[in-house]
């Protein structure tokens, strides 16, 4: 049977508009462990919090209260993606559905935590 390339479109189309308001949320993250980017092992706890707010057609970031820092996004399954793009991508928050996160920061440093959707 022949697919209509337009019924295709369509359900990519309806499937793209499923993934935005996801995509569109504004998010509070509360680190809680920092780790040294040169060394896996040393970590220490944290209290740095990053603010994730959609403005337009792209999403502002605030880490430690320093921003807004615009950030693309994307989403890798269930993962959401923040990256900014000021640092070329390379710092970045990957947030899991149940709302634990990584961002990954200044010489590699890594934060984990938790976010919530305010």
């Amino acid at each position: 049977m022949k697919r209509n390339p337009v019924t295709a479109l369509g359900l990519c189309f309806s499937a793209l508009l499923a993934s935005l308001p996801a995509l569109a949320q504004e998010f509070t993250c509360q680190e809680d462990t920092q780790c040294r980017g040169d060394a896996e092992t040393k970590c220490a706890t944290s209290t740095l919090e990053i603010k994730i707010k959609p403005r337009g057609g792209h999403t502002d970031m605030w880490i430690a209260g320093e921003g807004p820092y615009a950030a693309s996004r994307a989403r890798d399954g269930d993962m959401r993606r923040w990256a900014i793009k000021a640092f070329g991508g390379s710092h970045r928050l990957d947030l899991q559905p149940d709302g634990s996160f990584l961002y990954l920061g200044n010489r590699n440093k890594r934060f984990t935590g938790t976010c919530t959707e305010t």
